[in-house]
C-alpha cells in the first residue's frame, strides 16, 4: 500500500525561544481541520525537523537545506531573507512573511513601549483569540478558567493555551497573566503566541504550498 510521505519543515530557533518553537509544533500537529476545511495545514501532512542556528550554519556549509524553513525572529539566515520576503503582516512589533521555501516570524517587544501602543496590540491579540475559538471548537477547556477573576478574557484564550499548557509547560498562572489586559509579563512570549497562531492561521496552506 502506498504510504503518503509528510513535508517537512525545518525551524531554526534559539534556545530562550523554545517555547515558540514547540507551540509552534503542536499547531502543525495538532488535528484541527474541520468539515473539509484546512485550519492551517492539512492534518497529518507536515512534520517539524528543529534546528538550532549551528545546525543550521552546519547544514547550510555542506549544502544538505532542501526542504521548507521557517526562521524564529533574528536567528542566523532571517535577516537575508527579511529584505526580499513578501511581507503577509507587519504591526504592533509583529512581522512575518516568505520567500519561496523560506519564511520569517519576527517580533519586536522594543514598539510596544507606551501604553497606547501595547493595548492596540492587546486588542488584536483579543480578536485573534476569538477566531481561534470559533475555529477550534473540539478543544474546550474553558471550564477550567471560569472561576478566573478574568474569566471572559481567559476564555477567549482558552483554546490556545489547551494546546500550549500541556505541552511547553506554560503554567496557568502565564495564562492569567496573558489574559490581563495591563500586565507586561511575558511579553515575548505573547507576541510570539500571537504571530505564530496568524502565521498558521492565514499562511502556512500557502507558504507550504508555495
Amino acid at each position: 500500500m502506498f504510504k503518503f510521505e509528510k513535508k517537512k519543515v525545518i525551524v531554526v530557533y534559539k534556545e530562550k525561544d523554545e517555547i515558540a518553537l514547540n507551540y509552534l509544533r503542536k499547531l502543525i500537529e495538532t488535528d484541527d481541520d474541520k468539515d473539509g476545511e484546512i485550519i492551517g495545514t492539512e492534518d497529518d501532512s507536515v512534520s517539524v525537523i528543529a534546528w538550532t542556528e549551528k545546525v543550521y550554519r552546519d547544514n547550510k556549509t555542506q549544502g544538505n537545506i532542501s526542504n521548507k524553513i521557517i526562521f524564529l525572529d533574528d536567528v542566523e539566515g532571517a535577516n537575508s531573507i527579511k529584505p526580499i520576503m513578501d511581507t503577509k503582516y507587519s504591526s504592533n512589533g509583529v512581522c512575518y512573511g516568505f520567500a519561496g521555501n523560506q519564511a520569517v516570524i519576527s517580533i519586536d517587544e522594543g514598539i510596544l513601549k507606551s501604553d497606547d501602543e501595547f493595548m492596540k496590540f492587546q486588542k488584536e491579540f483579543e480578536e485573534l483569540m476569538n477566531k481561534i475559538n470559533e475555529k477550534a471548537q473540539k478543544i474546550d477547556k474553558s471550564k477550567e478558567l471560569d472561576n478566573h477573576k478574568n474569566a471572559k478574557t481567559g476564555k477567549i484564550l482558552a483554546v490556545v493555551l489547551a494546546i500550549a499548557y500541556p505541552f511547553i509547560g506554560i503554567p496557568f498562572a502565564v495564562g492569567a497573566a496573558i489574559a490581563d489586559s495591563t500586565d507586561r509579563k511575558n511579553l515575548r512570549e505573547k507576541m510570539f503566541l500571537f504571530a505564530i497562531t496568524k502565521f498558521y492561521i492565514e499562511e502556512m496552506d500557502s507558504f507550504m504550498k508555495s
